[in-house]
């Protein structure tokens, strides 16, 4: 099946189109120049709809299964002077593997990249950008995921990854200069909300906001008020029914959790050095860091 799927993503990047089967739409509506869009769509019933206007912009569904529902919709403002043409202001990719997936990306202005892959029935993701250099992804792996991203503001990246089924992850960025937040969701019905407000980081070391579920029914929140450079925020949850909750403001600000479920967690390589202010272990499993180094300043 692997192979096959394969084959299909070359045939529709190579030709910019692929129909079979019977009771699909696809709508497509561009204005302004040098604008690209494929929809390429296998199955039955499902609904593709792409709109741009601009210059340079780049989108693309492809739809493998029954009763999908994708939508893109691109604006940008870049005068064709300044575009030469060599790349695209914004580019938007949806994947649909299933049946009855619904997944949603708008672009606003310059330079965005928006990515979902969605691998399994029924689950659902959105994806708004809004302003410039902004990454943003969803993979959904499973059956009746929900992923909302929302991206305002400039160089800021966000990414879910949800494998399991029941999960909910919302990500929410405003701000500018280079922030990062990662939700990973590997279980059922996990929870996870996310919430970064300014701009704290360098081109060379983004600030991050990152949340590891590994179980069922996990909660948790991360909630950053970024003023200065500095601030970073750490959870992991292994088990099932953990909950745990992160409010960051003002400078040079660290916190880490990690509560452990009934098996024993480990992280191997990488390190860990915080400049100060909290690490929380907690769970009847244990903790064993192999391979780096932990140290407190």
């Amino acid at each position: 099946m692997r192979k096959s799927i394969t084959l299909l993503l070359a045939l529709f990047f190579m030709s910019g189109s692929l129909f079979a089967q019977n009771g699909n739409d696809s709508y497509q509506d561009q204005s302004g120049e040098s604008n690209t869009a494929n929809i390429g769509q296998y199955g039955n019933d499902n609904e593709a709809e792409q709109i741009q206007s601009g210059s340079y912009n780049e989108v693309s569904i492809l739809q493998i299964g029954d009763s999908n529902l994708a939508e893109q919709d691109q604006s940008d403002q870049t005068p064709l002077d300044i575009n030469d043409g060599s790349q695209y202001v914004n580019i938007a990719t949806i994947e649909q593997l299933g049946n009855d997936n619904d997944a949603y990306q708008t672009q606003i202005l310059d330079l965005n990249i928006a990515r979902i892959v969605q691998d399994g029935d029924g689950n659902y993701a959105s994806q708004y950008q809004e302003w410039s250099q902004l990454e943003g992804e969803i993979i959904q792996i499973g059956n009746r995921n929900e992923a909302y991203q929302s991206q305002d503001g400039d160089k800021n990246r966000a990414k879910i990854n949800q494998s399991g089924n029941n999960n909910i992850a919302d990500q929410n960025q405003e701000g500018d200069l280079f922030v990062e937040m990662i939700s990973e969701q590997n279980g059922d019905s996990n929870f996870s909300e996310q919430y970064q407000y300014g701009g704290s980081g360098t081109s060379d070391d983004y600030n991050t906001l990152r949340i590891e579920q590994n179980g069922s029914q996990n909660n948790a929140s991360q909630v950053q008020l970024l003023e200065t450079y500095g601030s970073d925020a750490f959870i992991i949850q292994n088990g099932n029914l953990n909950q745990a909750a992160q409010l960051q403001s003002g400078e040079s600000n660290t916190a880490t959790i990690i509560q452990g479920g009934m098996e024993a967690f480990s992280l191997d390589g990488g390190t860990f050095d915080f400049t100060g202010e909290s690490i929380f272990f907690s769970g009847n499993g244990g903790f064993e860091w192999s391979g780096g180094t932990v140290s407190f300043n």
